[in-house]
């Protein structure tokens, strides 16, 4: 299909039969048909019947069903599964076009508009047609969903199979699924589906060239409706959404929170936290902010964090500002908001980075610590090399000091980032009975105790490519509590198996003893 799409583009050509004089003439008839109906009046029952009369017949003006079809042809090539007869390409655009389509086109059209309304799409220069002959929206406000596009299998299968739901890891789950052919196939058809829809989505986020800037990793839909907001906006707009503060920290988001201060187009930042609970319906510890974008450029940034409460916003120490200037020392490589409790915090830390370079600067290449990183082992995508006590128990393996050893098969200890705390790698231990990690009590002997053990060779096949021969390494919380002081909490821990929880850090340097 692809080729088969490719070649009828080289066909084609690249005339441009969607934008000529007529057709052009025809949009602004119904963009001003579109605003006379937002003028008129609704003040009594009859004049409501009268308006959604007219809107109604606005859907069924031929040159406005014309444009929402070719909409809905290019998108539904996302999101129709390739076994299907109807597959929309670019011809069948072209032929659309055409006074007299084929009955064949026909049925196309047909089915794209039938997936459009089971799938939700949504056209904003359609829908609102007098708005975009303006340049856009004057003003934007709102909240966004928060939710992961991607499909997550454990929350899918919490209501409808709790084995699934509650397997010890995705090895484990994976091989629950396959049986569902012959345990459940009703459910596998359920979740075949979903995982489709899923996949679409994610397939229209990353290839339709809508998301330039936010369709990275895992996508969350309160990223792309932000680049959505600020898309949608006049030149001379303004938008307010409500969004979690990863928008402005995370790594996923560096890219479209980069390109606001590049741009100078954030206004303001406003970071709460939600101990009180402002959201009765979030956790206390989650954290959002009020995102304030303009296209007009704006030289100074207004950011304040950790309220917890709007009144806060009079106190002058809370609030302060930063340039793009000023975030770029902070933070070069991704551009993302620096976090600061006061206004003196903030000036300090300034202060710092103007006579201390980063660890690293990866757009200059300049490195002048000598660090690097290192994720070892990734939870999913490595477990089926991961063996818990029972599994190695069970074959024929003997403990010897928190390892697991058989002739010539060395299994070590998995440790974990919840496992550490600042300086301290005692700090949790696995518990088989509560199924958890718990916090260690502490004592001159106190040793700790992994959920899983890998292969020693595995271990050593990661570590190939670097001289290291120390005895230990020292890796810092890849996640903590958002809410926490410590920005960075790290420890030396014992040279063993590391998950993607603990991010590993070595320097050039030959370390001390």
């Amino acid at each position: 299909m692809k080729k088969r799409n490719k070649e009828e583009c080289k066909q084609l050509g690249q005339q441009n039969i969607f934008d000529t004089p007529i057709i052009q003439a025809e949009r602004d008839l119904y963009a001003q048909n579109a605003s006379e109906i937002g003028l008129t009046s609704e003040t009594t029952a009859s004049d409501v019947r009268a308006k959604q009369e007219r809107y109604r017949a606005s859907r069924r003006d031929s040159s406005w069903y014309r444009d929402y079809t070719l909409c809905n042809l290019w998108t539904a090539a996302f999101f129709m599964p390739l076994i299907s007869d109807l597959l929309p390409t670019t011809e069948t655009l072209d032929r659309l076009m055409s006074e007299a389509p084929s009955q064949a086109v026909k049925e196309i059209a047909d089915t794209v508009n039938k997936l459009a309304e089971e799938k939700f799409f949504f056209h904003w220069c359609l829908e609102f047609p007098e708005v975009f002959q303006d340049g856009g929206f004057s003003c934007i406000l709102g909240n966004p969903p928060w939710e992961r596009i991607k499909l997550q299998e454990k929350e899918f299968f919490a209501a409808r199979d709790a084995e699934i739901a509650n397997a010890q890891n995705k090895a484990v789950r994976e091989r629950l699924i396959k049986q569902l052919p012959l345990n459940n196939p009703e459910l596998l058809k359920e979740f075949e589906l979903a995982k489709y829809d899923a996949t679409a989505q994610g397939r229209f986020v990353r290839g339709s060239s809508r998301f330039t800037l936010t369709a990275v990793g895992d996508i969350n839909t309160y990223s792309i409706f932000s680049e959505t907001a600020r898309r949608l906006i006049a030149p001379t707009g303004k938008a307010g959404i409500i969004v979690p503060t990863g928008i402005a920290t995370d790594d996923t988001c560096k890219k479209f929170f980069g390109d606001l201060v590049q741009t100078q187009t954030l206004s303001a930042l406003i970071d709460f936290e939600n101990s009180a609970p402002l959201f009765a319906g979030v956790h206390r510890s989650y954290k959002f902010s009020l995102l304030s974008i303009s296209n007009q450029p704006t030289p100074e940034t207004k950011f304040s964090f950790f309220l917890t409460h709007p009144r806060q916003l009079e106190d002058k120490q809370r609030v302060f500002t930063l340039t793009p200037q000023d975030i770029a020392l902070i933070n070069p490589n991704t551009l993302t908001s620096p976090v600061f409790r006061t206004r003196a915090d903030a000036e300090l830390t300034r202060k710092i980075y103007q006579r201390i370079p980063v660890l690293e600067n990866e757009r200059t290449g300049v490195n002048p610590w000598g660090i690097s990183f290192m994720r070892m082992f990734d939870m999913s995508n490595d477990s089926s090399l991961f063996r818990s006590e029972d599994q190695l128990l069970g074959s024929g393996f003997h403990s010897e000091e928190g390892k697991y050893n058989r002739g010539n098969q060395l299994y070590v200890p998995m440790y974990e980032g919840r496992m550490v705390h600042h300086y301290d790698h005692l700090y949790a231990s696995y518990s088989s009975r509560q199924g958890d990690y718990i916090k260690n009590d502490r004592n001159l002997s106190s040793k700790v105790k992994t959920q899983y053990w890998t292969p020693q060779k595995d271990v050593d096949n990661r570590m190939e490519s670097r001289s290291w021969s120390q005895r230990w390494f020292f890796g810092i919380r890849r996640v903590t509590c958002n809410t926490n002081e410590r920005t960075v909490i790290g420890s030396v821990i014992p040279n063993t198996a590391v998950t993607y929880g603990l991010y590993l850090i070595f320097s050039e340097q030959s370390p001390t003893k």
